[in-house]
C-alpha cells in the first residue's frame, strides 16, 4: 500500500497511470471527442482505482495495447514504452512483428519530440486532443466520486 500506483495523493490508480495513454491512443483514433462516456470502477484498499473499464479500453497497471480491426489486431506490450509491436491479421494467422527504437530511450524520444516542436512551433501536437482526454479522464473520476483535495473547493 506505499506504492506511488496506489497513493491516490500522488494520482495512483489506473486511470490517471496508465488510462492517460490509452484513452489518448482511442481519441487518436476517432474523429470527435465521443458524446457518451461509459466507465466500471474497482477501486483498491487505498481509495484508487485499481481498475477501469471504459467502453471498449480495458485499463490495467499491466500496460499493453490492443487495437482490433475487421481483418485483424494489433497488439502492443509494455505501451506506451514499447519497442515493438504485433500485427495479427485474423484470416491467415499470419503475425507481422514490426521493431522500432529501444524501450529503456522511450522518455529520450519524447523530451526530442517535443523539443523540436517547440523550436519548430509545429502545430500538429494534437492539442485539441490532450484537452478532450484530460476532460474525459475528469469527468470519469467525478463519475466515480473521485475527487482531489484541490477540486473540493471549487
Amino acid at each position: 500500500m506505499t506504492s506511488r500506483f496506489l497513493n491516490k495523493n500522488l494520482a495512483g490508480g489506473a486511470l490517471l497511470d496508465i488510462g492517460v495513454y490509452a484513452i489518448s491512443l482511442a481519441r487518436y483514433f476517432m474523429s470527435i471527442k465521443p458524446k457518451q462516456i461509459l466507465s466500471q470502477i474497482r477501486f483498491a484498499e487505498s481509495g484508487v482505482d485499481e481498475r477501469a473499464e471504459m467502453a471498449t479500453i480495458a485499463l490495467t497497471l499491466h500496460k499493453r495495447a490492443v487495437i482490433a480491426f475487421e481483418k485483424g489486431y494489433i497488439e502492443i506490450m509494455e505501451y506506451p514504452r514499447a519497442d515493438e509491436e504485433k500485427i495479427v491479421y485474423t484470416s491467415s494467422g499470419t503475425i507481422e512483428t514490426i521493431v522500432a527504437g529501444k524501450r529503456s530511450d522511450a522518455l529520450q524520444y519524447e523530451m526530442e519530440d517535443m523539443e523540436e516542436a517547440i523550436i519548430s512551433r509545429k502545430k500538429d501536437m494534437l492539442l485539441t486532443n490532450t484537452l478532450d482526454v484530460m476532460d474525459i479522464m475528469t469527468e470519469i473520476r467525478h463519475r466515480w466520486g473521485m475527487y482531489y483535495d484541490s477540486e473540493k473547493n471549487l
